[in-house]
């Protein structure tokens, strides 16, 4: 990785050139649409990878419950890397088996991790202390590469490729049509990266409005309480069902979600709405999403602040509808935990 001294500019002409590196790599995220999800939201009452010779020779680390463990677990396996992730004990089932089967590791996990024929696995605690914590610990006994999950610039442009294959797409299907325009982009905020590579991209297009979306379950939506304090909220302890963005922003990106000019605001909803947008997901789109994806679509249909603003925005464009990109960021989730959604919620 680039050094904090040596790293592109974060502008939408970096995310370009990142997603030049990495396009043999990736596979292109479909845009779609849903003509049912946009009936729901429009309603009234609201019814989904460099010194490469380096880290080969030391490998990489990090530390994850799920998402990026996996994206740097393919990475490093594609290029042969050995890969040492470091994964919270509490991180869905489905999201360590993920990461044991591209690392190569066989049969049950101990209470300590596994290894395999491509990395391993070290379980630790859950606070964010105590994963800072394994991965030094890591980053001393293999003299490995940290990769932090959200705190880099390189993350940030990497995950910013996200934006430019959204808008890309996006003109590709609204050419030639009426309100034809991209009017706002939402997208999950838990470190900050994912929405801080958005928020880079349309920078320079303010007519586009960036929205981050948060649990607020034990304060897990400390993004949208930092706004409101001017400040930002350093510690997150909670362990709602969005278990991908149970982290405080980074500082770097921090910089970025409280610049007014990158991100308009950022939104919280509860349990019970994830699991109702996860359910509307699986029923109207076949997807299976996890919940931390489906915290912007619940944003959508369920919180009122957002509902009344976009109401407002497009009363003052004369009443026409909003075009929002929702990104669903995150299918680490198994047909058992949806079938435990299904007879959870109702469909809306």
């Amino acid at each position: 990785m680039a050094g904090l001294s040596t790293y592109p500019p974060l502008t939408a002409a970096s995310i370009t050139e990142a997603h030049s590196k990495i396009e043999q790599y990736i596979n292109r995220t479909d845009l779609i649409t849903s003509q049912p999800i946009d009936q729901l939201a429009s309603s009234s009452q609201p019814r989904s990878d460099q010194g490469i010779d380096q880290f080969r020779s030391r490998g990489v680390t990090t530390a994850s419950s799920g998402n990026h463990a996996q994206g740097l677990a393919l990475a490093a396996a594609t290029f042969d890397v050995p890969a040492f992730i470091v994964m919270p004990r509490n991180s869905t089932r489905s999201k360590i088996e993920g990461v044991a089967k591209i690392l190569g590791i066989s049969g049950e996990l101990g209470d300590s991790g596994g290894k395999g024929g491509k990395g391993e696995i070290t379980f630790c605690g859950s606070s964010n202390g105590e994963k800072k914590a394994a991965v030094e610990e890591m980053v001393r006994r293999e003299d490995c590469v940290f990769v932090p999950p959200y705190n880099h610039p390189d993350i940030i442009l990497g995950q910013g490729t996200c934006a430019l294959e959204l808008e890309e797409q996006f003109i590709e299907m609204r050419t030639g049509k009426s309100g034809a325009a991209l009017d706002a982009v939402i997208a999950p905020i838990g470190g900050g990266g994912l929405l801080g590579g958005i928020a880079t991209w349309f920078r320079e297009k303010p007519d586009i409005k960036i929205f981050g979306a948060e649990p607020s379950f034990q304060g897990a939506d400390d993004a949208r309480r930092g706004l409101l304090q001017n400040a930002r909220i350093e510690h997150v302890s909670s362990s709602t069902i969005a278990d991908g963005l149970r982290t405080p922003v980074g500082e770097l990106n921090w910089k970025i979600v409280s610049d007014k000019t990158k991100v308009e605001g950022v939104f919280a909803v509860g349990e019970e709405e994830i699991k109702m947008a996860m359910r509307v997901i699986y029923e109207e789109l076949g997807m299976l999403a996890e919940p931390s994806g489906c915290v912007p679509l619940a944003v959508v249909l369920f919180d009122k602040d957002f509902r009344e603003m976009v109401a407002r925005e497009a009363s003052d464009r004369g009443g026409r509808a909003w075009n929002v990109a929702i990104v669903f960021s995150g299918g680490n989730t198994t047909m058992e935990a949806m079938q435990d959604v299904i007879e959870e919620v109702q469909y809306i």
